[in-house]
């Protein structure tokens, strides 16, 4: 699901998951398949979570390059799968998702149910890596059409780089500070901009799932 054209291959129900258990983190843990990721990494929870779930895959049978930037599309899927792959109507918006690409539904889904928009010029860089902000808006409109309460704000200004954030993004990025979704990367910075890593998507998505959709 990079630039490169691979793509990520997680396909399993989220319906059929199974509950979510401690990991002793030991040989049977999904992310052991992988040789550039460990099992003692901070982001154990979120990434055995997403593989156990089949919501993630590696970008390959033995890497899932956890500091890879995530890409607009890959997000959108990840949802997707979330929701059971549902049956999309009608053509794509966007001129730069081709039908039959790996993300085409999830995209149309996404558009469609006003969980992601596109850049404003009919395209919607799938394969563009999802900043931070972008990242916790995204899941603000997911919760916001899953009926959730999304009305928490939080303390955004101890973050020295907050006013970097976007207009469009503020109430997002404070929501999702408020809910635990976004934590700073040092040095009292939030990074808006930056973009997201797999494994920090992984991350926000089993926050997500264990904290606010329960």
């Amino acid at each position: 699901e990079d630039t490169s054209g691979r793509s990520d291959s997680g396909s399993a129900s989220a319906a059929s998951a199974p509950a979510n258990t401690p990991c002793v983190r030991g040989a049977d843990c999904p992310i052991r398949r992988f040789a550039d990721a460990s099992a003692e990494a901070w982001y154990h929870d979120g990434v055995h979570y997403c593989l156990e779930r089949g919501l993630m895959g590696g970008v390959s049978a033995t890497a899932f390059e956890p500091d890879a930037p995530a890409t607009r599309g890959m997000l959108v899927s990840v949802l997707y799968r979330l929701e059971n792959s549902p049956k999309t109507e009608g053509e794509n918006p966007f001129l730069d998702v081709k039908e039959g690409a790996w993300y085409a539904d999830a995209v149309k889904w996404a558009a469609a149910g006003k969980i992601a928009a596109g850049y404003g010029d009919n395209r919607f860089g799938p394969e563009d890596f999802i900043a931070r902000e972008q990242l916790a808006a995204v899941f603000m409109n997911y919760a916001r059409a899953k009926g959730l309460d999304v009305s928490g704000r939080g303390e955004v200004s101890r973050f020295s780089d907050s006013g970097e954030t976007s207009a469009y993004a503020r109430d997002a990025v404070s929501w999702a500070v408020s809910a635990g979704l976004l934590k700073g990367r040092g040095e009292g910075r939030i990074d808006p901009k930056g973009g997201a890593t797999r494994a920090e998507a992984a991350n926000v998505l089993e926050r997500f799932c264990e904290t606010i959709a329960r």
